[in-house]
């Protein structure tokens, strides 16, 4: 149980190291105040000397001070908003390049020059269920379109999986489960798109959510993998206006980051470490790290004045609620 988060200070003397076992939850709301906030909190969080891996690693941030760099990453998947949440955080990081980590933690370690095996955990992926393609328009978390031999487009959608179930699986565990529409039209945003050109052979996917394992898919041969990292635009593109995606407004993005980037009563951790102990029964033990996340808020005048920042980068006419196609 937690939102396991690394930091990683950089300084002329080599990285800084550090382990939060709840700031992946906050990760967003705490690097947004700007450099010198980001570095009083990073700071303040408990020294490490050993990487999670990017399974149990939900977020993490890397700052960088001989580079002047910000490359960070959490679950949050939504994609239009988290580009505007990027488009203020790079006003409030003047001066500095911020870049999301698309591959999660093996770009931080790569940020680093380190081996990514420090933190790669092998995990199966979830088998494709005969049905998984039976989900309706509501609950679709990814899609997937597929151009036949024959240049036709087929539509098919995920619910609950995640697009590493759809590569792990390969094509013909895929295809065999398939149900094709002719077109498809979430309610929602989904969390990721896979493309894929059977006479080509040619697959192209984008997510919200970390990428899969930066290695080739064993389950394709003779395939040409393309990684979009959050460009959902090229699915679009290769699917002749049949795919639609909700997108959110200018207002409605920024009402979402400022509700995350309100203030937050601090987590009590010994309160919830009680209830656990109480659901687990007489002899449970509570490892220290639970109680290993030390927040820190920045004050009204900071506050004001990097959300003002933010803002006045965004569009002062909001565009309205549409599709994207």
């Amino acid at each position: 149980m937690g939102e396991i988060a690394h930091y990683v200070i950089v300084t002329e003397d080599g990285p800084d190291l550090r382990y939060s076992h709840w700031g992946a939850t906050s990760l967003l709301r705490d690097m947004f105040w700007g450099p010198e906030h980001a570095l009083r909190f990073a700071t303040a969080q408990e020294p490490c000397d050993r990487w999670r891996s990017q399974v149990w690693c939900e977020g993490a941030a890397c700052i960088d001070t001989v580079r002047r760099q910000l490359v960070l990453y959490t679950g949050y998947d939504n994609i239009p908003v988290r580009r505007t949440y990027l488009a203020m955080l790079a006003a409030t990081w003047a001066g500095w390049s911020v870049r999301w980590a698309g591959h999660g933690l093996f770009d931080i370690i790569g940020h680093l020059g380190l081996d990514p095996d420090l933190v790669r955990d092998h995990v199966d992926a979830d088998p494709l269920e005969p049905d998984w393609d039976r989900t309706a328009d509501d609950s679709i978390t990814t899609v997937l379109s597929v151009r036949g031999t024959s240049g036709s487009l087929t539509f098919h959608a995920l619910g609950g999986g995640l697009l590493e179930d759809l590569v792990a699986a390969g094509p013909d565990e895929i295809l065999a489960g398939a149900h094709p529409r002719a077109r498809l039209t979430p309610t929602t945003f989904p969390m990721s798109g896979l493309h894929l050109d059977l006479a080509r052979r040619e697959a192209g996917y984008w997510t919200g959510d970390g990428l899969p394992d930066p290695r080739t898919p064993p389950h394709w041969p003779g395939w040409t993998f393309t990684c979009w990292f959050d460009r959902y635009e090229d699915q679009l593109a290769r699917t002749d206006g049949k795919l639609a995606f909700p997108i959110p407004s200018q207002t409605e993005s920024t009402a979402q980051i400022l509700g995350f980037l309100a203030p937050r009563d601090p987590m009590d951790t010994a309160a919830m470490a009680t209830q656990l102990s109480e659901l687990a029964g007489p002899g449970a033990q509570i490892s220290t790290s639970f109680h290993a996340h030390h927040p820190l808020e920045p004050d009204e005048e900071l506050r004001s004045r990097m959300l003002a920042t933010g803002l006045a980068t965004l569009p002062q006419t909001p565009e309205p609620t549409g599709s994207a196609r």
